[in-house]
């Protein structure tokens, strides 16, 4: 597969400590969710410092055992629909699949990252098949965006209307992939208006990527610069 799903227990403990330490994104605060044993042990504190505490707080939980079998469970799941997936991801975008070796790791809190740099990122152990099927459908998303696009647009938007942009087009994903896993992609609050500008648009430009791409760095620089980001 192009895509595999694995436990790593340090990549684990460092996205609790992140997250704990720098927990707000596009005004959602996730650490608000972490269990406060973890919290505490991680709060201001290098990543160093606690580590092995978060690693050994999770087994306490019996948390580490029961994701290992989750991650076989969303292989396996994953293996179903990939080929389908990467057909029209590259229709979509009108691109190569962005890698050949991608690994999506198992969290064990509702925050999940991605690395646009080494091809990974983050899916929640505990959040249901479909429900990860989504995530890792939109994390990668974000990386086959990174890959073709995402240097372009920071030429004409700069970074932070950039990261927006790219978190508002994962609702395409609703429109041409939610069959695969039946489970929308909601997004954040702050996109809701792009988000709907893109819904309109895709349609209007024929399902042509770069030209709903030239339509949204026009229409977020009429939006103009108001907003804030984390």
């Amino acid at each position: 597969m192009k895509v595999n799903f694995l436990l790593d227990e340090t990549k684990n403990s460092y996205n609790i400590w992140d997250t704990v330490n720098d927990s707000v994104s596009y005004g959602y605060d996730f650490s608000k969710n972490i269990d406060p044993k973890l919290y505490k042990i991680a709060k201001d504190k290098t990543f160093k410092e606690c580590k092995d505490k978060i690693i050994e707080a999770n087994k306490s939980l019996a948390i580490s055992l029961t994701a290992l079998f989750l991650a076989k469970d969303i292989n396996r799941a994953w293996q179903m629909i990939e080929q389908e997936y990467v057909r029209r991801m590259e229709k979509m975008t009108g691109k190569p699949f962005c890698s050949d070796d991608i690994k999506g790791y198992l969290t064990t809190i509702d925050r999940c990252p991605y690395n646009s740099k080494d091809k990974t990122f983050m899916i929640n152990a505990f959040a249901g098949v479909f429900y990860n099927l989504k995530t890792a459908g939109h994390e990668i998303f974000h990386l086959q965006f990174h890959e073709y696009f995402f240097d372009e647009m920071e030429k004409q938007l700069g970074n932070a209307d950039t990261h927006y942009l790219k978190e508002a087009l994962t609702v395409l994903l609703n429109i041409e992939f939610r069959d695969l896993w039946f489970v929308e992609d909601k997004g954040y609050k702050d996109h809701k208006s792009l988000r709907e500008f893109i819904i309109k648009e895709w349609i209007s430009v024929e399902k042509d990527f770069q030209k709903l791409l030239n339509s949204c760095v026009v229409y977020i620089l009429d939006e103009g610069r108001n907003r804030k980001y984390k």
